[in-house]
């Protein structure tokens, strides 16, 4: 976990990945990835995420597109994500 400046900076992310991450697996190859974790993120729950989408639909609509939320996988786990299925009017 990142602390300090770098836990709110904007480029943490790419500090982690290019930085850290490098150094890492250089110095033990088993390593095949580090994946950041916002310790004070919000649970990955099928309501936050149709939360978040209301706010998106109407944009879409007037463009005569959708989207709709089709699953939450490993919410709770390191990398959770939401599936969803967009459609439009072309």
């Amino acid at each position: 976990q990142l602390e300090g400046a770098c836990g709110d900076c904007p480029s943490s992310t790419m500090t982690m990945k290019m930085g850290l991450e490098r150094r890492l697996k250089e110095a033990i190859p088993e390593i095949s990835e580090v994946v950041q974790v916002l310790p004070d993120a919000p649970d990955l729950t099928i309501e936050a995420v149709d939360e978040v989408l209301e706010g998106v639909r109407p944009f879409l609509s007037v463009a005569g597109g959708s989207i709709d939320l089709v699953s939450v996988e490993g919410a709770g786990g390191v990398r959770p994500r939401a599936v969803t299925n967009h459609s439009s009017v072309r």
